[in-house]
């Protein structure tokens, strides 16, 4: 190719290195182009002299940057305001949905300072009282009224049962739920007041003890009588399963019953109604009213009060009083008066000395006279000059106090804006919780629960469930009664009268008893006070809002010590133990022989013994060393090398571009270790662990079967093999084209084996002949046995002199295709003038016919009937049916064409020639990786290897073969060989090479901790100190001592009488195996699903973005 070159009037000339043929002298001889080609990808547009413009040639192709679907709704993909009004979570107290601040609960002056306190008192539980979603309790008790009888003129009462056997059990009722009434009164909105009119729906049945709750599907009521004189039954109620019947008692009040099976049922109003009434309380109601604690409804309170010596501060509780069941709230018995005197008492005293500071220090006495002593209009001469005890201006001033109160608490929280504490008192709002985690650097990811499906047949995993409320530290968990009565510990030379219960494993083998504290109080007395040892219990529920903010909070109050771990195993223990899962490494330092571990941690090193390098006596240089002299590489030495670090010429440096390292054993022997420097320059440009990996993903069922997978982009389908690796790719980097014209085009220097591109229009029904594509028409045939058929063929123009076919091929004299009855016909094309139309036919079902030596092919375009002159490949882009718009090329030199989709075979065999570019099924192997692809860059993502991922083991390979780029690129002087191809066969031998790093041994490397001491070692004396006597004792011991340990044991591949250490190689391999349980395909998924979507989330921050990481689940049996 002729190059454009230019160079100064003053010509330059300098040496730049010496070779063995000579010298090598630098000009100012500049190449600036070649003929119409500047650069690679790029076309000269126009030029002159040494003056060139050119344009990229490749403009057509661009990422493919998301071609997933549009999330779907009830109308299509189409979203309003309309459809999303309809997916608000149940749980929409959540404090993540919305600024709900966190003050502090203890203190009464967070919640009143300018107005009153008792007023707060007041207004809140009057509030309370008003909305609360009260709920029926069927308790054991039985329910009487009064009947009296005249008897010798006085009268006699007695108490007579309500209710007939076996409806006997009163449904306690304190909020007057109507369940017998069958129509809803028009002028009552409160939709948890009747059962009628779909009223019932509003409502739950839920067990003591339970949670969960059974809808009610069903409400009737029959009358039974229309007299509701006391003591009568007027109606029986059918409730799903369950009668109950309706009994009127004194004053009227109408009572509900229902036999045994009710007792302990409660009928609860929906979560809905409760979220809501909890939505309308401001946060002091909340305090009032918590749910979170045992019993329910408990505040705690920093009182302040007036002692001896002036102001004191105690802790009180108080608890809101509550009905059978403890749930509902009542607010006619004596702990209600109890309750709120209490309350009264400390609210009076509070706005007397600290709090209504609007009112009592704020107000001028001249306003308040304005209660003290105001006039009011009377008829005339009945006028009163003076009235006391007036409160319209107190109340008022009381008002805005309340509203100064509510602006102060946020005024307030500004302060704890990055607060954040175990206790929540005074903390930030748990909606900023997820920005002030990635203003420390965290990719979020929120730790809602899974319950999902798997379908073993498409592959497909579908979430069924998030929405999960727990109670983690329930009684209902506890089943033996060590934990659950609690048990005292002893040592066993006390006196022992007592139960004796199992021993842990951790105290076995002791002189430790444990005695039952059933029937026991906290402490016991015996030759020692002993205290009761019980474990945590608390029956406080939490939503899945919750435990996703308690997760986040305690990761922002460790985020700066974990962030401080990075890199470390400690560092992924910790992120992990989050989760409350548990390393083996934990388990195996623990006492606890029978705790099992929830995941394994595993790094990599491999080994490999030296190469010996022998000397080669006819050129008086070692053998290696010398084939190597011979490469015809030239090196730069003005790089940063160990080599040089001058500009002059350097003599030849043995084992230069070679990764080694050699020591020399004797005149005739070397011994060549595995090495490799970043700063130096080594063949083929390797860097370490070239290619690497991410995620790699396994699935071990325990029974044998391993399969790789990963879900794929929109995270709802399982993509598996069973023989090849595949990758988590967060970086879409496949190329796009709009049509199959622009993929044809694409330069073959632009591509390389195996590229995948994405052709943004298919027009389906095209006959692609090499490169150029026709479009398919048809033809209704009728056949000589009067079969109607239809036929599919497309047109070839003559135009200028020939038919052109293909870029390259012109038919000029003849040209032979399927007729319509599939037999071969010869075109006459020399002959026949211009606009000539060949109706080339297709034939849709290749058979061998032996009458038709064509009959197996698919298509035919010949030339002369001998077929010297022939197209290369053919394809049909048929409509859809399992077919994707993306194109694979198998051999980059064939980037201008389609593979072709048959072969002439004799048999009935079809097969794809993969000569061009091939069109991905949705089956294909190809495709379901590249559907795992996703784009992804928070965290430490984005991750791309082109689909090219290995683990990083091409970086081996050239260890493995040590003249790898040489002998793949033929870098070898003639001269020095009689045959090039022959030393390049040989240089494959393992004698040229470190044999032990093979791609079978490389799927199997060394467990290593990676921390060893290698060395020689003295025994530890007692005092600590070595005198020069003791140091003659020892000899130098001439091998590698692991802490005493057997090396063998940590490296299979190594030679433990030789120190160099260099035999072992450091990988960036790391594993991680969970222990997954099995209970079934659905549960074992679930779990799977959300390591892979929540927990490696966080777990991958923790390590290093440029680590090959591995991750297996392995069934753990029950």
């Amino acid at each position: 190719m002729a190059l454009v070159k230019s160079h100064s009037n003053y010509v330059l000339k300098s040496r730049h290195q010496e070779v063995n043929d000579g010298t090598i002298y630098e000009r100012d001889i500049t190449t600036i182009g070649g003929v119409n080609q500047f650069a690679k990808g790029m076309t000269p547009i126009y030029r002159s002299n040494n003056f060139i413009i050119t344009v990229r040639n490749d403009n057509s192709s661009t990422n493919v940057f998301n071609n997933t679907n549009w999330e779907r709704n009830d109308s299509g993909t189409v979203w309003t305001l309309k459809n999303v009004s309809g997916l608000t979570s149940d749980s929409e107290d959540a404090n993540d949905m919305k600024i709900v601040l966190k003050q502090d609960y203890y203190d009464f002056c967070d919640f009143a300072y300018y107005g009153s306190l008792s007023e707060l008192f007041r207004a809140s539980i009057t509030d309370i009282i008003d909305r609360f979603p009260g709920e029926l309790y069927c308790t054991s008790n039985n329910i009487y009224y009064t009947v009296s009888e005249v008897i010798d003129k006085e009268v006699i009462e007695d108490r007579v049962m309500l209710g007939e056997k076996p409806y006997i059990y009163n449904i306690d009722n304190p909020f007057g739920i109507d369940l017998h009434s069958k129509v809803t009164p028009k002028n009552d909105t409160n939709p948890l007041k009747y059962f009628a009119d779909d009223g019932y729906k509003n409502y739950l049945f839920i067990k003591d003890g339970d949670t969960s709750g059974v809808t009610i599907d069903s409400w009737s009521s029959e009358p039974t009588s229309n007299d509701y004189c006391k003591g009568n039954k007027i109606c029986d109620i059918r409730i799903n399963n369950y009668t109950i019947e309706a009994y009127v008692g004194d004053d009227g009040k109408i009572f509900y019953f229902g036999d045994e099976s009710m007792q302990g049922l409660h009928i609860r109003p929906n979560e809905k109604y409760i979220t809501e009434f909890y939505n309308k309380c401001d946060n002091f109601q909340k305090i009032l009213m918590n749910r979170k604690t045992t019993p329910l409804y408990k505040a705690t309170f920093s009182v302040l009060g007036e002692g001896k010596y002036g102001l004191t501060k105690s802790f009180e509780t108080f608890i809101f009083p509550t009905t059978y069941g403890d749930y509902n709230i009542i607010a006619d018995e004596y702990g209600f008066s109890d309750y709120t005197s209490r309350l009264i008492k400390i609210g009076e005293f509070y706005d007397s000395n600290i709090t209504d500071n609007i009112y009592r220090a704020m107000t001028h006495e001249a306003i308040k006279n304005f209660d003290w002593t105001y006039t009011r209009e009377y008829t005339s001469g009945e006028e009163e000059e003076y009235v006391l005890g007036g409160h319209k201006i107190q109340k008022a001033l009381r008002v805005i106090g309340r509203e100064f109160d509510e602006i102060k608490a946020y005024i307030d929280n500004i302060k704890n804006i990055c607060r954040a504490s175990y206790d929540d008192r005074g903390n930030m709002p748990d909606y900023f919780l997820k920005d002030s985690l990635a203003d420390e650097g965290w990719d979020i990811k929120l730790v809602y629960p899974y319950e999902g499906k798997v379908n073993n047949e498409d592959c497909k995993f579908v979430i069924t469930s998030q929405d999960r409320k727990v109670r983690p530290y329930s009684s209902d968990i506890i089943d033996d009664k060590m934990n659950k009565f609690g048990f005292f510990m002893y040592k066993g030379d006390e006196d022992d009268d007592t139960v004796k219960l199992a021993v842990p494993n951790k105290y076995s083998g002791t002189d430790y008893h444990f005695a039952s504290a059933e029937n026991s109080g906290s402490t016991w007395y015996r030759c020692t006070v002993r205290n009761r040892i019980r474990p945590y219990v608390d029956n406080k529920e939490y939503s899945y809002h919750e435990m996703s903010n308690l997760f986040l909070k305690r990761l922002k109050l460790n985020s700066r010590h974990i962030w401080r771990h990075k890199g470390t195993v400690d560092g992924v223990e910790m992120i992990l133990g989050m989760f409350g899962l548990k390393s083996q490494r934990f388990c195996d330092a623990s006492d606890d022989k029978e705790l099992k571990a929830d995941y394994k941690i595993t790094e990599y090193s491999w080994s490999t013994r030296p190469l010996e390098d022998t000397k080669n006596c006819l050129y008086d240089m070692f053998n290696i060393d010398w084939i190597n002299s011979t490469k015809n590489i030239i090196y730069d030495y003005r790089g940063v090398s160990n080599y040089t670090n001058t500009s002059a010429a350097s003599d030849y440096i043995p084992y230069q571009g070679l990764p080694v390292e050699y020591i020399e054993v004797d005149d005739n022997r070397r011994l060549l270790y595995p090495s490799f420097n970043k700063d130096e320059k080594y063949d083929g440009d390797p860097y370490f662990q070239m290619k690497g990996g991410w995620q790699e993903k396994t699935y071990d069922d325990g029974n044998g079967n391993k399969c790789y997978f990963q879900f794929n982009d929109d995270s709802t389908k399982i993509v598996s093999s069973t023989t090849t690796p595949i990758f988590k790719e967060t970086l879409k980097t496949i190329k796009s084209v709009n049509f199959i014209g622009d993929l044809l085009a694409t330069p073959s220097e632009n591509v390389l084996d195996g590229a995948i591109c994405y052709v943004v229009n298919v027009n389906n029904n095209l006959l692609i002949i090499d490169e150029t594509a026709y479009d398919i028409y048809t033809e209704d045939y009728t056949d000589k046995n009067g079969v109607t058929v239809r036929r599919r063929y497309v047109k070839m123009v003559k135009e200028g002199g020939y038919i052109k076919a293909t870029s390259d091929k012109f038919f000029t004299d003849d040209m032979t295709v399927f007729d319509i009855d599939l037999k071969p016909h010869r075109y006459d094309i020399y002959n026949s003038e211009n606009g000539l139309i060949v109706r080339a036919y297709i034939n849709d079902n290749p058979v061998k016919d032996g009458d038709n030596e064509y009959s197996n092919r698919k298509f035919l375009c010949i030339s002369d009937n001998d077929g010297e002159f022939e197209i290369s490949s053919v394809t049909i882009l048929e409509n859809g049916n399992g077919y994707s718009n993306y194109f694979y090329l198998d051999n980059a030199q064939f980037s201008h064409m389609m593979a072709t989709e048959y072969a002439v075979v004799d048999s009935d065999d079809k097969t794809i020639i993969q000569n061009g570019w091939r069109r991905l099924k949705y089956s294909d192997e190809e495709y379901r990786k590249i559907s795992t692809l996703t784009n992804y860059f928070n965290g430490n993502n984005p991750h791309n290897g082109n689909l090219t991922y290995d683990n990083g083991y091409e970086y081996f390979k050239y260890f493995k073969t040590l003249f790898k780029y040489a002998c793949e690129e033929e870098l070898f002087d003639d001269r020095c060989h009689d045959n090039v191809y022959d030393l390049v066969q040989m240089l494959q031998e393992d004698k040229y090479g470190f044999s032990s790093l093979t791609e079978e041994n490389y799927k199997n490397l060394d467990a290593d901790t990676k921390v060893h001491y290698f060395g020689n070692y003295m025994e530890r004396v007692e005092n600590g100190i070595l005198s020069d006597d003791d140091y003659k004792k020892y000899e130098h011991i001439n091998q590698m001592d692991c802490c005493k340990g057997d090396v063998t044991k940590l490296y299979k591949n190594i030679d433990v009488n030789d120190p160099i250490t260099n035999q072992i190689i450091n990988t960036k391999r790391i594993g991680i195996e969970f222990f997954i349980d099995d209970f079934g395909d659905d549960y074992k998924w679930s779990q799977i699903k959300y390591i892979d979507d929540i927990i490696m989330g966080y777990l991958t921050q923790m390590i290093p973005s440029t680590a090959i990481l591995s991750i297996n689940y392995s069934t753990r049996k029950k």
